[in-house]
């Protein structure tokens, strides 16, 4: 959560982050586990500008997106 929130503070935005994962995911592919840690936050102060790294996308298109399997878990949170 440390490096979302240095991440953030980067790019000019203030952030609160809630303490507890929203949820615990975990997606295996045939060579490689990976392991999600869900957190729920919001941005008190700036406004994060699209660029080729970042791209804000409204909640509700969030489920629109084919997303891969890992991702895609997280549509079932919203």
């Amino acid at each position: 959560m440390k490096l979302l929130q240095d991440c953030l503070t980067e790019q000019g935005l203030t952030a609160r982050m809630e303490p507890a994962a929203v949820q615990e995911l975990c997606h295996v592919f045939s060579h490689k586990k990976w392991h999600l840690v869900v957190y729920e936050g919001y941005v008190e102060e700036g406004s994060l500008k699209e660029s080729e790294v970042w791209q804000w996308l409204p909640l509700a298109d969030y489920t629109k997106i084919p997303w891969a399997g890992p991702h895609g878990k997280l549509t079932a949170l919203l």
